[in-house]
Formats: structure tokens, sequence, C-alpha cells
């Protein structure tokens, strides 16, 4: 199995708009409640995007994402749900954030 590959486009963008990874954790803490989705990004979890851990992020992450930092989820470096499942982009969405999360990859 090959090694993850970095998500520099992520880091990028993050870095562009001065944020640590604390600050991209509260940025879409905060997008996901001002757009009626909570959720509970952290350090840690912008860390596994980063290092290309979680390629596809759940749908309530992707949009408080391109919310947050202004950008398509396709921008910042990660595989869109459409593409990912071979679904339209709305029906792929509807499964990211209905889907049970997996334990190793809750993020």
């Amino acid at each position: 199995m090959s090694q993850p590959q970095p998500n520099t486009a992520l880091r990028t963008a993050q870095l562009k708009r001065r944020m640590s990874q604390d600050d991209l954790a509260r940025a879409v803490r905060d997008a996901g409640a001002r757009t009626g989705e909570p959720n509970a990004c952290n350090k840690r979890t912008v860390q596994k995007w980063e290092s290309g851990a979680v390629t596809t992020p759940r749908g309530t992450y992707i949009r408080a994402l391109e919310f947050a930092l202004s950008e398509p989820i396709e921008n910042l470096g990660f595989v869109p749900a459409d593409e990912k499942y071979g679904l339209d982009r709305e029906t792929a969405m509807t499964i990211e954030a209905t889907r049970a999360p997996d334990p190793k990859t809750a993020e």
C-alpha cells in the first residue's frame, strides 16, 4: 500500500490566510454552526486532511470547508464526493452526510 500524498493545496490555502491548524478547525466549526450543520472539527481532523490520510471528507466537513475558505473542495486538494462515488454531487453529498462514520477515519 502506498503512502498518502500530503494535501499541499489545503495547506497553501490555509497559510495564505495566515491560519494555523487550530484556526482552520475553528473556522470549519464556525462555518458549520453558521450554515446549520454543526461539526466537531479539531486540530487532529485538520492534520488528517493535510497528511492526505483523508482524501474526501464527509459532506458536512466539505460544505464547512468550502464556506470557511471560500474555495470549492477541488481547489483544496480533495477528491470530490461525486467523483469518489461516481454520483451526481447532490446525491454524493447526501450519502457523505448520512453514512455512518468509520471509526478509523471518522474525520
